[in-house]
């Protein structure tokens, strides 16, 4: 085992007081957990868990009549009781959707159990003990559990730490080792890795942070001093927690050296995978004197601050944190789950996780946001909640790589599923744009040379809006063109762009297609042509570019008879500064 005095071991204090920098790693859209409710366990913070699927695990009601309850995407679902129980806790979830639940049964008596595919399994008491109450607190993907057991009844004390491999055939839970003179022990969490936090102590009021592993459950790993706690762990083996009024993380390689920090005041509740860690700024029993607070890299956030739209909403906790960023606790109107709107930090390709805030690359239910900075859109087919380029007043531009980006905001009542490219913004390349409503401000430049943006939706354009055509050929392929499966609204400038022409500029290009079209761009420019050698013809589906059939001052001599009663020939000249015919009559010819 090895062990540390905390005040040796951690180091590298963050900040005094919370960063009130917001914009630079962008914000969250909060969103109720309805009827869903928190209840923190004896010895456990935490009010909820969420999973890498966005389903939060908590219940509907409270005290011993609760009944353990999901939700996901606004709907609240509740899980039954045991057969001929009253209640189930949801305390832990996975990915594949398994509940780690407390329960009990008809004789009131508490054992831990998991609910998955529609049914309960209980978990087996510990072999060649005494145990009668078993309370899961973790499960992993896996399926591997960690919690408390006890012979006295509701969280007596002492109770001990166990691991359960998985509710598979006759398998049953393991008292995890402590060292003599304690007499009590709590598993919080497992985590992918097998890394087992929690704590131990030698009275009721004297804890003291501990690590297993799944690999060695008889042996402590590591042990701070007196009042603290590991509550959370990733698979990178860190674990966050608290020693007495101070939020820490520790990192624990299964070689070398344990690092540690402090992460400013309160108690860290959560980390995911990204080392994205979150918590409360006090320890205290009364949540409404803390505030949830979010860290990642050397920097720790109120994240009260980072509301983009608070609505009153107070958050006084933030209990979990997984793999997309997304965080729930609790707040002055219930349960909340706070959902990351992405900024880009910098530019580059679409999948560099350290060019996105919070180090997410944005997944179906991500607001994003583009400002300062070029992206290169994906690489695979993509679906994101919703977009933002160049609206800040900083130059931005996202270019299709070829693969559908879509934009929807399927069953997610924060986002609109919109996409705005703002005044300082830029929409390039080739490739698919989805979204019921595509709003243009700024520039849209269909092809990297020459190519094709589909819209597969609405496109409005804005007076302040830009389109830019280039035009290399007459051949399909060797000019830019902009497809709109339903309707576009026509408005601003359209530049057609020949400068890299080749040949002969002889053919009637369709340059615009849509399922309809309304309004008109407000001016036309040519670079590389003279703009008296081309026509445009608007059509309530079509815009097309085509030259001019007759060249400049061009004569046609006409026969006309019985004008004024008499016979003789007309000349007609075209003008292409006035685009008209102009005539005139010559009886003496």
């Amino acid at each position: 085992m090895r062990n540390a005095l905390i005040g040796m071991a951690v180091s590298g204090l963050i900040c005094a007081a919370d960063s009130q920098q917001v914009m630079a790693q962008g914000t969250f859209r909060t969103q109720s957990l309805g009827i869903l409710e928190g209840f923190p366990r004896p010895y456990d913070p935490r009010y909820f868990r969420i999973n890498n699927q966005s389903v939060v695990v908590g219940q509907v009601g409270q005290n011993f009549f609760a009944k353990a309850a999901t939700w996901q995407n606004g709907t609240v679902t509740q899980l039954p009781v045991w057969p001929n129980g009253n209640y189930a806790l949801g305390i832990g979830i996975n990915d594949s959707g398994t509940v780690a639940v407390e329960a009990d049964d008809s004789f009131n008596n508490k054992f831990g159990a998991i609910y998955r595919n529609g049914g309960y399994t209980s978990l087996l008491y510990p072999a060649n003990s005494n145990v009668n109450y078993l309370t899961p607190r973790s499960i992993n993907n896996s399926g591997q559990l960690v919690g408390y057991a006890t012979s006295l009844g509701f969280y007596g004390y002492p109770g001990r730490a166990f691991y359960h491999a998985g509710p598979n055939g006759n398998t049953r839970p393991v008292i995890l080792g402590i060292p003599s003179g304690y007499v009590a022990s709590v598993a919080h969490e497992i985590s992918d890795s097998g890394l087992i936090v929690g704590n131990i102590s030698t009275s009721i009021n004297a804890s003291q942070a501990a690590v297993w592993r799944s690999s060695d459950l008889n042996s402590i790993i590591y042990l701070t001093s007196l009042d603290s706690s590991f509550v959370s762990s990733n698979s990178n083996n860190k674990a966050v927690g608290y020693v007495g009024s101070t939020a820490v993380e520790f990192t624990f390689p299964v070689s070398g050296s344990i690092t540690s920090r402090s992460l400013g005041s309160g108690i860290a509740n959560g980390i995911n995978i990204n080392d994205m860690s979150v918590g409360n700024s006090v320890r205290t029993n009364d949540p409404t004197l803390s505030t949830g607070f979010v860290v990642y890299g050397d920097t720790r956030y109120n994240l009260n601050l980072l509301q983009s739209s608070p609505n009153g909403r107070i958050l006084y906790t933030a209990d979990d944190v997984n793999s997309r960023g997304e965080i729930v606790g609790l707040s002055n109107q219930g349960g909340y789950i706070a959902i990351p709107e992405l900024a880009r930090l910098a530019s580059g390709t679409w999948t560099e996780s350290s060019k996105w805030s919070w180090g997410q690359v944005p997944n179906p239910r991500s607001p994003v946001r583009i400002e300062s900075a070029t992206v290169d859109g994906p690489l695979t087919a993509t679906t994101i909640a919703e977009l933002h380029v160049g609206e800040s007043g900083t130059v931005a531009k996202l270019t299709l790589k070829g693969n559908p980006l879509t934009v929807s905001n399927t069953n997610l009542s924060y986002a609109t599923g919109k996409v705005n490219v703002g005044l300082q913004g830029t929409l390039a390349g080739v490739g698919t744009l989805a979204s019921s409503d595509v709003q243009v401000n700024g520039t849209i430049a269909p092809g990297t040379s020459a190519g094709t943006i589909t819209i597969d939706g609405n496109l409005t354009l804005s007076h302040t809006a830009t389109v830019v055509m280039e035009i290399m050929g007459n051949a399909n392929g060797s000019f830019d063109t902009l497809q709109i499966t339903q309707s576009a609204v026509l408005a601003g400038t359209m530049i057609f762009d020949f400068s890299q022409f080749s040949g002969s500029f002889d053919q009637t290009l369709n340059i615009i297609s849509a399922g309809s079209i309304s309004g008109d761009f407000d001016q036309f420019s040519f670079i590389g042509i003279d703009p008296n050698s081309v026509q445009i013809e608007l059509t309530s589906s079509q815009l097309s570019i085509s030259p001019v059939a007759v060249p400049e001052m061009a004569s046609v001599l006409l026969l006309l008879a019985g004008l004024g009663g008499g016979t003789g020939f007309a000349w007609l000249k075209w003008r292409n500064n006035t685009k008209q015919w102009e005539s005139t009559f010559d009886s003496n010819v």
